[in-house]
């Protein structure tokens, strides 16, 4: 989704996780239509990649856009893959810790709050069938992943974002749990099902609404008055947009001038003009 440059934008940041987002039904999608009208959903997810990769991208994401009211950071699957099946993939431990560090002090410094999701578990049966699937004979019986090596990388993201005093998610503990209850979470052992994408969303919210409540979908003042409230006001609509405007203005973290917001009022009020003349002339034109 394009930033519209007056709504509060969302930045979401990571692998696979992400970048299937906004798959249907997807945490990304969801999150989206939850805050239609409230904020643009701004997803950089990218496939396959880790943080050594991840790392240099972000330097990239957000050249459009200075400021993000709400970033997400879901990384660590790949670099959690095992060295000797995915040696490409894979990153030590302590590399990734430098580099998530890294990409986290890149997006504070953009950024009004910063959730980081440590990398889920594994279903390492779903990752056997799917691997047996997708490669049929020239499948092999072990696991490219598995819950002992990942549990390191998850382990060390939450010290990376406690270091950082960010609130870290931890992914992997919840979805263990869900996996153990017999939650369908993964379809192949790595990527989230529709219960696994409402899963993290109410993850993400239950953050939003307890660690940063202006960013919530409850608070969130919509990017312009609701159709209804316009129609049911007993003030011009002039008034009531104008007063929309200045209020928009001062919402902490929004980054538009006092130029583009004058700007803003006066659009308003030409459009208004030109219309009111359009309708002058073609009333002219019937006499």
């Amino acid at each position: 989704m394009v930033a519209s440059g007056r709504r509060r934008a969302f930045l979401l940041f990571g692998d696979s996780l992400t970048q299937r987002a906004f798959e249907c039904g997807g945490w990304g999608a969801r999150l989206a239509h939850l805050l239609s009208r409230k904020a643009d959903i701004i997803c950089r997810g990218f496939g396959a990649y880790n943080t050594r990769w991840c790392r240099h991208v972000v330097r990239h994401i957000g050249s459009y856009r200075d400021y993000f009211s709400v970033v997400t950071v879901l990384l660590g699957t790949n670099d959690a893959a095992l060295p000797d099946v995915e040696p490409v993939q894979a990153v030590p431990l302590d590399e990734y810790v430098e580099n998530l560090d890294d990409i986290l002090k890149y997006l504070r410094n953009r950024s009004e709050f910063v959730i980081l999701f440590s990398p889920p578990s594994v279903g390492e049966l779903g990752r056997l069938r799917a691997q047996h699937h997708k490669y049929v004979a020239d499948a092999h019986d072990w696991l490219d992943r598995n819950n002992l090596h990942s549990a390191k990388y998850a382990s060390v993201a939450k010290v990376v974002a406690e270091n950082r005093a960010l609130v870290c998610v931890d992914m992997f503990r919840l979805t263990s749990v869900q996996l153990f209850l017999g939650e369908n979470m993964l379809i192949d052992g790595i990527h989230f099902t529709a219960t696994g994408h409402l899963f993290l969303l109410k993850s993400l919210l239950h953050e939003l609404r307890a660690e940063a409540h202006i960013l919530s979908a409850e608070n969130m003042r919509p990017d312009w008055p609701y159709g209804p409230w316009m129609q049911n006001s007993a003030g011009s609509w002039r008034e009531i947009l104008t007063e929309h405007e200045l209020e928009i203005s001062h919402i902490s973290g929004d980054k538009l001038s006092a130029l583009a917001d004058a700007f803003g009022i006066v659009s308003v009020f030409i459009s208004a003009f030109l219309f009111g003349l359009s309708v002058s002339c073609r009333g002219l034109a019937t006499l």
